[in-house]
């Protein structure tokens, strides 16, 4: 059997005649296609990174998220870095996004929280950190903050900042507790 000819552009490749590739092949080239363009989606509103000597995973969202799916998809992109660098402390810097409404809260409490607790199999929660605009405090401890402090959430612990400092200053005591 001939193999096929594959075309290269950058990280993409696609087989010349795709159906002459065996399904097991495509099945993997698809998969791999897929992670490479969710990956490169949540790159361009999304920025993650793991700051080692702290043991705390930043994540700056850096437009504005269309839909609600994206403001979804970000965190479940944040759940599977949180669990690459095994780090269940994290800094949310959301200033460049509206405040989170209270369905999106909603949405955090009942299927975010639980997954967090599922995929880390830990008594200890996950520490969320958000850094929001002076304007925005407000709404975070009177609106959203609140509905994250639900009693049955004991798997994602949160507070909001309008400064990075405090913000360190607070994951860090969290991780000597």
């Amino acid at each position: 059997m001939q193999r096929p000819t594959l075309f290269v552009t950058s990280v993409w490749w696609w087989p010349q005649n795709y159906w002459a590739v065996p399904p097991c092949w495509r099945e993997r080239s698809n998969k791999l296609l897929v992670l490479l363009f969710e990956n490169s989606l949540m790159q361009q509103f999304l920025d993650v990174s793991y700051r080692n000597q702290e043991h705390v995973l930043v994540a700056r969202w850096m437009q504005q998220m269309r839909t609600g799916t994206d403001f979804e998809a970000g965190y479940r992109y944040l759940l599977r870095m949180a669990r690459q660098h095994d780090c269940p402390f994290w800094l949310l810097d959301v200033r460049r996004c509206p405040p989170n409404c209270v369905q999106q809260a909603q949405w955090l409490l009942h299927e975010f929280c639980p997954l967090v607790e599922l995929l880390f199999n830990d008594a200890a929660p996950i520490f969320g950190a958000h850094l929001v605009f002076p304007s925005h405090l407000a709404h975070y401890m009177e609106v959203i903050l609140p509905i994250l402090a639900h009693p049955a959430n004991s798997s994602y612990q949160v507070a909001a900042f309008i400064d990075e400092g405090p913000t360190i200053k607070w994951l860090h005591s969290q991780q000597s507790t």
